[in-house]
């Protein structure tokens, strides 16, 4: 089938050549004799059409061309398909992800460590920072978060008291349950509930205010004033973390026992033998491992919110990014800490 082009259009190319290419010719010759001049749109519009109709089993033919036409399409080169990118395989997935993981780990070890000589520099009077930073971080850390957790804990005392008197009574052990509630709040629980409230309260906040900063460069002006941003936006925050988290661990024990105790009094008719009981039971170790896992927790979220928030990168999406994975990070490293703790605390017993 024959085709006559007049002009090239490279909108409508493609609908000029449509209604010859429905009949599906096995060759379609294109008659390119009217045309007096072409220029490089003409040509790739004329090559894109070909590559179509090519696609769909239909071989294009091109003839009559002027000189200056057939100049031009012959020193117009083809233009290369794009190569698409080789698809890595399982292995090298797992290796690009491995070696990411462990220069993540790296990086995060050498923030840890200048973040210690940071610490120590300013007891010793070596500091960039105020005091006063300190203290307004402890006010949003601990100061604002002591309502919800006080709440929570009395809450979670209140309902495994009742759950636990529930069941031990049917074996007339109920004396023994207050004992069981203060003993798991003061070891884990309370230690527990306060680092998910701050990893799901204060290490989106430390990332998200890190991460503005990394993104209008401001932690740049630090560096080039020859100030380092973990020393001066790290460690007063560590230093709050670290003051905040077992004050709020107590404050949580106390709460979630008397959360239990209420309960005990509802239920159990003997509950000052109940509560005696307890108090006899309870000791300084276990206050003194809640304490330790409370401070280890705080030094956890503190260094992986603020890990997030200095390598977010640019971009008003960063911050989002790293505030979503500050608190991820923190609350996966406070269940391996966790773990860790209980199981040599129980060794060693």
């Amino acid at each position: 089938m024959d085709v006559r082009l007049d002009a090239i259009r490279p909108r409508s190319l493609l609908q000029e050549l449509a209604a010859p290419a429905r009949t599906r010719p096995a060759v379609l010759r294109i008659d390119l004799s009217a045309l007096h001049d072409i220029d490089s749109t003409g040509v790739a519009a004329l090559r894109a059409a070909s590559r179509r109709l090519s696609r769909s089993g239909i071989a294009v033919e091109l003839h009559g061309a002027s000189p200056e036409v057939a100049r031009v399409l012959a020193d117009t080169p083809e233009p290369n398909p794009p190569e698409l990118p080789r698809e890595p395989g399982a292995l090298e997935r797992v290796g690009r992800a491995t070696l990411a993981a462990w220069r993540g780990l790296l990086t995060l070890a050498d923030m840890t460590l200048e973040a210690m000589q940071g610490a120590v520099a300013a007891v010793m009077g070596r500091r960039t920072f105020s005091w006063r930073d300190v203290a307004e971080q402890l006010e949003l850390m601990g100061a604002d978060a002591l309502p919800i957790a006080a709440t929570m804990s009395f809450l979670l005392g209140l309902v495994l008291d009742f759950q636990t008197w529930v069941q031990m009574h049917h074996y007339g052990t109920e004396s023994v349950v207050l004992e069981f509630v203060g003993i798991g709040m003061a070891r884990g629980f309370a230690p527990f509930i306060v680092a998910i409230l701050l990893a799901s309260r204060t290490a989106p906040a430390i990332a998200a205010e890190l991460s503005t900063m990394e993104m209008r460069q401001e932690n740049d002006v630090l560096r080039v004033m020859g100030i380092s941003p973990v020393r001066h936006l790290v460690v007063p925050r560590l230093f709050a973390i670290t003051l905040v988290t077992p004050a709020l661990s107590l404050i949580a024990t106390t709460s979630g026992i008397l959360g239990g105790l209420l309960v005990t009094v509802w239920l159990d008719p003997h509950w000052m033998s109940a509560l005696e009981t307890m108090l006899r039971e309870m000791t300084l170790a276990d206050l003194w491992l809640g304490t330790v896992k409370s401070v280890l927790f705080g030094w956890v979220i503190g260094l992986a919110s603020a890990f997030t928030g200095l390598h977010s990168g640019y971009g008003a999406l960063s911050i989002g990014i790293a505030a979503t994975r500050a608190a991820v990070a923190s609350i996966f490293f406070v269940m391996i800490v966790d773990s860790i703790v209980t199981t040599l605390w129980t060794l060693a017993q």
